[in-house]
């Protein structure tokens, strides 16, 4: 994500006079890792 809003960043500043969309959507990635493990249970 903060490598897409340096881009948007540098592009809105470079091309000051075009419009831009108001809001940016990033889908989310979810990357599983070993240190990924179950919720510790209650008891």
């Amino acid at each position: 994500m903060g490598k897409r809003g340096a881009q948007v960043l540098l592009e809105r500043i470079a091309n000051r006079e075009k419009e831009f969309a108001a809001e940016i959507v990033v889908e989310p990635e979810l990357v599983v890792r070993e240190s990924t493990g179950p919720a510790p249970t209650k008891g």
